[in-house]
């Protein structure tokens, strides 16, 4: 992720992805045979004349190409 987002260094990316205390968001691990193999999370904006919901994923370049985050992407949107 640090990668794509040069003003983020590792611990804002820790403390703004997975430490966010956003009411409105809900962050998960995606775990691939034990392995971290990134984040996802989950948000809604409940404001009634702007109401919609979103997704954000980041996977680990190993994990890319196999499936993994049309997998969590999937798995979320059916909870």
């Amino acid at each position: 992720v640090a990668e794509r987002w040069p003003a983020m260094d590792r611990d804002r990316i820790i403390d703004e992805v997975i430490h966010d205390d956003d009411p409105d968001s809900t962050q998960y691990v995606i775990e691939v045979d034990g392995e971290l193999a990134g984040v996802i999370q989950s948000w809604e904006e409940s404001d009634p004349e702007y109401r919609h919901a979103g997704m954000d994923i980041s996977l680990r370049t190993k994990w890319h190409g196999k499936g993994v985050a049309v997998d969590a992407l999937r798995t979320l949107a059916g909870t």
